[in-house]
């Protein structure tokens, strides 16, 4: 089963990072907003982090470098902070 949303960031082509929410019933994807993930997504296989990956690709209108699942970045001192295993780090200022 998955979990209700799916979190973690985007890298744009020009190197800025965003986080980005996934809805899982509804499968958008929604940018600009840091939320703690659903416990369960730490669980997920390395095959849906691969699905995960492309649908938020698919979705976004922007080319994206890199696809960060569970993964946000401080805009104050640019440290990546994965807030599956580690969610009372965030936020980290």
């Amino acid at each position: 089963m998955l979990p209700s949303i799916l979190v973690g960031s985007v890298v744009t082509a020009e190197g800025q990072a965003k986080p980005f929410v996934l809805r899982t019933a509804s499968g958008k994807v929604e940018l600009g907003s840091h939320q703690l993930p659903d416990r369960m997504q730490a669980r997920l296989a390395p095959e849906a982090r691969g699905a995960i990956d492309k649908q938020v690709r698919d979705q976004l209108p922007m080319r994206v470098r890199e696809v960060r699942v569970g993964q946000f970045c401080c805009a104050e001192c640019g440290r990546w902070v994965d807030v599956e295993q580690h969610p009372n780090r965030w936020p980290c200022h």
